[in-house]
């Protein structure tokens, strides 16, 4: 078993105990210095980024570059979720937001394949751009895996020299063979049908961030990345790990 499953499935024994919804998983301010975000501590748990090559931990993606940044995440059954990404983008490059299967191949280089379109693997998860000749395409929904299971392609008025959110909601109600998801664009949902069923077991979500193509000259700046959820407490998952833990041992004494 992975490590960050298994670090989410010590907290399933902690939720039956006590959950709590709306709790921050993981956040990110970008306060720092413009050094590469690989292997720095996200601001909320201390956990290291997965990131390549030229996005940086002042929020900056610069040059002709492309990846993604991720951390470990796996979804429990019966929870809520909802993932936050405030974006600048005033090219026809795009910069995403979501959940994805795989690790990266290559951390801090610039690597296509790395990204939640190509061989990460990308789970619910959303595209934003100016697109210069389809503008239709501005901002496009997946479900996943990659560009498979597109969901919308929307074009919506905004100012793409303005700062905007991204967010996508997730709900894993049921037995975890599938979940739903919505997106949303400054709080609007971008469903006007409401959220999408996306039939893919959460067993297959082991991470969350966002990826990006190469940005050419212009850099995209992203900032206040936000992963919130109905998990545990910290204390109270600590103890609820904490417990598991003392049963395996005996298993193993």
């Amino acid at each position: 078993m992975n490590p960050p499953r298994f670090i989410f499935r010590l907290l399933t024994l902690a939720a039956a105990i006590a959950p709590a919804s709306g709790v921050v998983i993981y956040q990110e301010s970008f306060s720092g210095t413009g050094i590469a975000l690989n292997g720095t501590a996200e601001d909320q748990q201390g956990v290291l980024w997965s990131a390549n090559n030229f996005v940086n931990d002042n929020g900056s993606i610069n040059g002709a570059n492309e990846g993604s940044a991720l951390l470990p995440f796996s979804p429990l059954v019966n929870q809520t979720y909802s993932v936050t990404l405030d974006v600048t983008n005033p090219t026809d490059r795009w910069i995403g937001l979501g959940f994805a299967r795989d690790p990266l191949a290559f951390p801090g280089t610039s690597f296509t394949n790395d990204r939640l379109s190509n061989e990460t693997e990308g789970i619910a998860w959303m595209l934003y751009r100016d697109h210069a000749s389809d503008p239709t395409q501005d901002i496009q929904l997946f479900g996943g895996f990659r560009t498979s299971g597109g969901i919308a392609d929307t074009n919506p008025t905004f100012d793409n020299a303005t700062t905007h959110t991204l967010r996508i909601d997730i709900d894993t109600t049921g037995t975890g063979a599938s979940f739903t998801a919505n997106f949303f664009l400054d709080g609007v949902s971008l469903l006007a049908g409401g959220p999408a069923t996306i039939s893919i077991n959460i067993e297959d979500i082991n991470y969350v961030g966002f990826t990006f193509d190469n940005s050419t000259a212009t850099p995209i700046t992203v900032d206040n990345f936000v992963l919130t959820g109905s998990i545990p407490e910290p204390t109270v998952a600590l103890l609820g790990s904490l417990g598991l833990l003392t049963l395996l041992r005996r298993r193993r004494a």
